[in-house]
């Protein structure tokens, strides 16, 4: 009865923490319908597996035949869940950026925006704080500018994620 329970505990903890990596990617960004300009190459070691600590949450970064990405997390079944199909980096002041992109419930496309750090076998993420503003940017120009006056401000980011691991 002990190891029937220890062994529950064990599956409720991987799967809440795949479920907090997966809301931690979609969670409370600044999203936009209009993203940023696509305009660095995706890193090559960005491509692969993370894991976090515990080596339960599994994020997929794989490579698409253009100058994007697809993000998906595997679920405790080994099941490949798709977060995002098209996302892409971009660098604005050196300050290096996953645009995001999802589609709403009535078809939308959206854009999130991720400011991210590698290094080594690290990966450490953390989202753009949309500072409880709602923001309607009118074109991509006027988000690209925004970015570009506040990027370096000390809140323009929310604080690092949990970072994640490379075998």
């Amino acid at each position: 009865m002990l190891l029937l329970i220890i062994t529950k505990r064990r599956i409720m903890k991987k799967i809440i923490s795949i479920f907090i990596l997966a809301i931690i990617l979609v969670s409370c960004a600044l999203e936009s319908e209009f993203g940023l300009p696509n305009n660095s190459k995706t890193d090559k070691k960005l491509m692969g597996k993370w894991y976090n600590k515990d080596k339960n949450g599994v994020l997929i970064f794989d490579k698409n035949k253009d100058n994007t990405f697809s993000i998906s997390i595997i679920d405790n079944e080994g099941k490949k869940n798709i977060i995002s199909k098209h996302a892409y980096t971009t660098t604005i002041n050196k300050f290096k950026i996953i645009n995001l992109t999802d589609k709403t419930k009535d078809g939308k496309i959206i854009n999130m925006f991720y400011g991210y750090s590698l290094s080594k076998n690290i990966f450490k993420f953390r989202e753009v704080n949309s500072n409880g503003d709602n923001k309607k940017f009118k074109t991509k120009e006027e988000l690209l500018a925004y970015f570009k006056a506040n990027i370096d401000k000390h809140d323009f980011f929310n604080d690092w994620e949990e970072p994640l691991y490379k075998e």
